[in-house]
């Protein structure tokens, strides 16, 4: 792709840039949650979608909210846990009047074994969680999205919260400015200096869980994906 053309390519995954997305990474390269089992993730916004939006039509936008919103957590997922092995999606199309479906779920295995849901919606109010159950630990971690598109305020209104045996405790982390971080990058990519960390292998990886939701949907069947 990129390299061919000898340019750098790098897609807008700048979720998983989030000081508490960073943080939940390292816990989990900490062995602080243990073996982790169960993932559940959510992103929904709500929206009037009408016949001049892309978002409107199947053809432009197929798995609805699920391709749109629910790809950066199939993105943030794969950064946390590892590739995604098989999917089994589920479309509805309940309440807008646009042709898309607007809720999507799939459900995730990963290479490593562990189970998770995803979940999206274009009709509910705005939402943004993920919760990571582990052997050892649950991690908790919700970000109050009406700050959205205001990306450099949502570490200031995210949650981290450890669940043991012996209670709850909240976790800190540092907040980040993931646009500001993502054009820096981008710039040092254009000037060789580093690689994009969500290049094209991040973006299809993403990609193929939608993509692989929708094809469950239609067949009926579990899909496996190819593991780059």
């Amino acid at each position: 792709m990129g390299a061919a053309a000898g340019v750098s390519l790098m897609v807008g995954h700048c979720f998983r840039r989030l000081g508490a997305a960073r943080r939940a990474k390292g816990l989990l390269d900490e062995g602080v949650l243990g073996t982790i089992v169960l993932a559940e993730a959510s992103f929904s916004l709500p929206g009037t979608l009408t016949p001049d939006q892309w978002r409107f039509y199947r053809q432009t936008c197929p798995g609805g909210p699920l391709m749109q919103l629910g790809i950066h957590h199939a993105d943030t997922l794969q950064y946390l846990l590892g590739p995604v092995r098989r999917v089994r999606g589920a479309f509805a199309h309940l309440v807008t009047q646009a042709e898309i479906d607007d809720v999507g779920v799939a459900l995730l295995e990963f290479e490593g074994g562990a189970r998770g849901t995803l979940t999206s919606s274009y009709v509910s109010p705005k939402t943004f969680s993920l919760r990571l159950f582990g052997t050892a630990a649950v991690l908790d971690y919700r970000t109050d999205m009406s700050v959205w598109p205001d990306a450099e305020r949502l570490d200031g209104v995210t949650t981290l919260r450890l669940h043991t045996t012996s209670g709850q405790e909240a976790v800190d982390f540092d907040h980040r400015d993931i646009l500001v971080e993502e054009l820096e990058e981008f710039a040092r990519c254009a000037r060789g200096e580093a690689r994009p960390e969500t290049g094209p292998a991040e973006a299809l990886a993403a990609l193929e869980v939608v993509l692989g939701a929708i094809r469950s949907h239609e067949s009926g069947e579990v899909i496996s994906l190819e593991i780059g």
